[in-house]
């Protein structure tokens, strides 16, 4: 597509027709895409114990009753994480086509999602969720771009029986979009790239597929990675009943790390809890490997794999980790630090698109509307999200803490940012948290 015959868009300036667009995108009157997914999840008990189970096995809090009840719980509360709804609207096709990317980067290429608990939940509650509100925020270029940078914010409450709000979900979605000063030019041609997701079993490491422009080269996972592996699972404390205090808190902590294997074939199945029965017995590949001995044999490719993996599930030889996955392999990190007593109010997640390391840059950075809190973290210079995050990455979840305080209510929060990363240091999500805990001097 000739640029020349692109408009060039300003912050903030819009057409009589555009801005007409921008009022019924805000009052509701546009598509909402993944509608499937817009709404509360399962409350019984199956489900949210199972959840549990397969994201987080080893801490009884959220799957174990009786151990929830000694903790001073009514039930298991559900793990953070769970009540997550995908709230997304549309833009109106006068604001523009998508444009899709073209393997390099640009402002607001990073998608920023929250969600915020007010109390605990448990098992039969019945929820309910409120509107969608819909709002954006414009990061088009002040000089001028032939891409209109628009942010996309979405957000839903959610309602117990009493009418009270218990969780709120906020979406941050960023498009870039396109006009041409030629109204015969179609749509495909605007968007000037393949789009769309990848397509299963077509992804190659180190190759770039349908839909994918680049893919980050494989990591071979070498007998010292997986002793490496094995140290950090070791090491794992799940504080459990042994109260955190508030005032024991000091910033610059750093929650004892977790690791995951790598999510490849029955993995990363387990994981994503599309098909569960085969491993949930034995605790996945982390058992084994710690254990010694299982089901699981090591392939040329240095990944250890069962008789039958995603790709006889029709699930193509490698999947990738996707918005929310990141998310729920660092929560389990900042529940083992917390521990029964606190209360996570807030967890986020942060991704990206792939692009290539010298097409790279901070896709959250100090000028964007919402700066990473990475930058917050010493030694952590010009280390931001860089990767969405393959099938075959082993991870690593680290934390910090930057910052402690008692809020309006009275209670004593912590903040923190927790970042995912694997063997070769691409972060694949970041993952800001607060965390209510118990005050000495309250108890």
């Amino acid at each position: 597509m000739n640029e020349e015959k692109l408009v060039t868009f300003y912050p903030g300036v819009y057409t009589p027709d555009e801005q007409a667009a921008i009022e019924r995108y805000r009052n509701g009157e546009t598509a909402l895409m993944f509608e499937g997914l817009q709404r509360v999840p399962p409350m019984d008990d199956w489900t949210v114990r199972l959840f549990a189970k397969c994201w987080n096995p080893y801490d009884p809090l959220f799957s174990d009753p009786a151990y929830a009840k000694k903790a001073g719980y009514p039930d298991v509360p559900a793990m953070p994480g769970y009540l997550s709804i995908e709230v997304r609207g549309t833009f109106p096709k006068e604001l523009g086509t998508i444009g899709r990317p073209d393997g390099t980067a640009y402002i607001g290429d990073g998608y920023d999602h929250e969600d915020l608990y007010y109390r605990p939940i448990f098992p039969g509650e019945k929820l309910t969720m409120g509107p969608v509100k819909r709002d954006f925020y414009d990061a088009t270029p002040e000089e001028g771009s032939k891409k209109r940078i628009l942010i996309m914010i979405n957000e839903c409450e959610v309602f117990d029986e009493k009418g009270e709000v218990v969780a709120k979900c906020i979406r941050r979605w960023p498009e870039a979009l396109k006009k041409s000063l030629d109204p015969t030019v179609s749509e495909a041609e605007l968007e000037g790239g393949p789009g769309g997701p990848p397509t299963p079993g077509k992804k190659m490491p180190g190759h770039g597929g349908p839909g994918m422009g680049y893919t980050h080269p494989q990591h071979f996972y070498t007998e010292e990675d997986y002793e490496t592996m094995k140290t950090y699972w070791r090491n794992e404390k799940i504080r459990g009943g042994e109260t955190l205090y508030w005032e024991d808190v000091n910033i610059g902590d750093e929650p004892t790390p977790t690791c995951e294997p790598p999510q490849y074939g029955g993995v990363i199945v387990r994981n994503m809890a599309f098909w569960d029965l085969y491993r949930f017995a034995d605790g996945g590949l982390r058992e084994e490997l710690l254990q010694g001995g299982g089901r699981s044999v090591r392939n040329e490719q240095g990944l250890y794999e069962l008789p039958m993996t995603s790709r006889h599930l029709g699930l193509g030889e490698m999947a990738s980790l996707y918005n929310y996955h990141g998310k729920l392999l660092a929560t389990r990190c900042l529940t083992n630090w917390c521990g029964d007593a606190g209360f996570v109010t807030r967890f986020g997640w942060r991704f990206v698109n792939d692009a290539e390391p010298e097409k790279q840059f901070n896709h959250f950075p100090a000028e964007y509307f919402r700066p990473s809190e990475l930058l917050k973290v010493p030694n952590m210079k010009d280390r931001f999200a860089n990767s969405h995050g393959m099938g075959y990455d082993a991870y690593i979840t680290r934390g910090y803490v930057y910052d402690k305080y008692i809020g309006e209510d009275g209670g004593h929060y912590v903040d923190l940012i927790l970042w995912v990363e694997d063997f070769d240091g691409n972060i694949e999500q970041e993952c800001p948290a607060t965390v209510r805990l118990p005050s000495r001097g309250n108890s």
